[in-house]
């Protein structure tokens, strides 16, 4: 049988050849394109499987290549890659989907490669597609899950250990495998099923904080809550109710909320937080840079933490610019009384850097990828040389 193919458009030489290695590992033969001409070219000279589309691209954008496609109809699978915010990546999969293309997924820079190796060894059309009722189902059958991805204290190198943990929502679909957040979410959007999809992921949440509590094992652990959650003014007594059946403390819990998010309604969206605050949990404003929130409104809001986006953190050792946008962060964030906390860290460069700037947490794939929840424990004892379970 042959090997499937891959066209990728990409001006970033480092992230195209790892797409490349990616490919080869799943037997798919790559091409890579770093110029719209190129691209335009190569498609011209055979008709890849595989479309891989940044859309941000000098002298064109992914927008006006999708629609280059369309006209030409390609009956490749595409694949958008970007480091923008995951919204303008799921507005274009939406724009191209509209078009006729087969838009299988988005991949956010960093790149995350079992994504990226899942959309090339799943089989195409073997299953109809996703609807709201598998979803559903999926959440009356507890096939939702948290993966729970390292936050690292990088303070001290020589004390270096695991602070806290983030809940990433998985799915176990019975015949499609593990499916990751890129799916699950925009379909929970979609169709009205946050509020039952962010239910079902605190209380697996909670589960799992007062297993491991009863093996002594006691760590922060972030849940995200999406914008369309932060509209019940009843939200916080509902959430310390939870917390309180399974005996979790509240100050062990940080809600996630995204910049723009929180700058929706400020005035109701300061009233949950603020009451949130006041019953003991902890607030991270995630993805700070990339928003539209001001400094008052910063300062305004009850946040104990702030997380900055791993857009600015990819190029951390490429680009003065990043440097210096991450320094900022960390400086206001201190001056703040703020913790702050790096996603995307994929290098030990990038972790030195960061701490060198005084940075306090990191996540990302140099420590640890979202792990299932039996596996926590024995990263920390391996990564902290303990025995958590016998210490208990």
């Amino acid at each position: 049988m042959a090997s499937k193919t891959l066209l990728i458009l990409d001006d970033q030489v480092s992230v195209a050849e790892l797409v490349a290695d990616v490919a080869e590992g799943c037997d798919v033969k790559p091409e890579i394109t770093n110029t719209f001409e190129h691209f335009q070219k190569k498609l011209a000279a055979y008709s890849p499987d595989f479309i891989i589309l940044d859309l941000v691209m000098p002298g064109v954008d992914g927008v006006e290549v999708l629609r280059f496609l369309s006209q030409k109809k390609c009956q490749a699978d595409i694949i958008l890659m970007s480091g923008c915010d995951q919204k303008v990546l799921n507005t274009a999969r939406t724009l191209g989907r509209g078009q006729g293309l087969s838009i299988i997924g988005t991949l956010q820079k960093p790149i995350n490669i079992d994504d990226l190796e899942g959309f090339f060894t799943q089989e195409k059309d073997v299953e109809p597609t996703l609807t709201a009722e598998d979803l559903t189902l999926a959440i009356s059958r507890k096939e939702i899950v948290p993966f729970y991805q390292p936050k690292i204290d990088i303070r001290d190198p020589g004390l270096m250990g695991v602070k806290g943990v983030e809940a990433l929502a998985r799915w176990h679909h019975p015949t499609r495998g593990l499916l990751h957040p890129d799916v699950i979410i925009p379909l929970a959007e979609e169709h009205n099923l946050m509020h039952a999809l962010t239910r079902t992921m605190i209380d697996e949440v909670l589960q799992d904080m007062a297993q491991w509590q009863g093996v002594g094992l006691d760590m922060l652990v972030a849940i995200n809550i999406a914008p369309t959650i932060l509209t019940d003014l009843h939200l916080p007594d509902r959430f310390a109710e939870k917390t309180a059946l399974c005996k979790i403390p509240n100050n062990r819990i940080i809600l996630e909320i995204t910049e723009d998010a929180a700058m929706e309604d400020r005035q109701r969206i300061s009233d949950i937080l603020t009451r949130f605050r006041l019953k003991g949990f902890q607030l991270s404003l995630d993805d700070f840079g990339t928003g539209y929130s001001s400094l008052t409104d910063l300062y305004r809001m009850p946040f104990t933490e702030i997380k900055i986006d791993r857009s600015f953190v990819m190029d951390i050792m490429n680009s003065d610019e990043a440097r210096t946008i991450n320094r900022s962060i960390v400086d206001l964030g201190h001056n703040l009384n703020l913790s702050v906390c790096a996603e995307g860290a994929e290098t030990q460069a990038a972790v030195d850097y960061l701490r060198k700037i005084g940075c306090d947490t990191v996540q990302g794939f140099f420590f640890a990828k979202p792990l299932p929840r039996d596996e926590i424990i024995k990263f920390i004892e391996s990564f902290e040389g303990r025995n958590i379970t016998n210490a208990a």
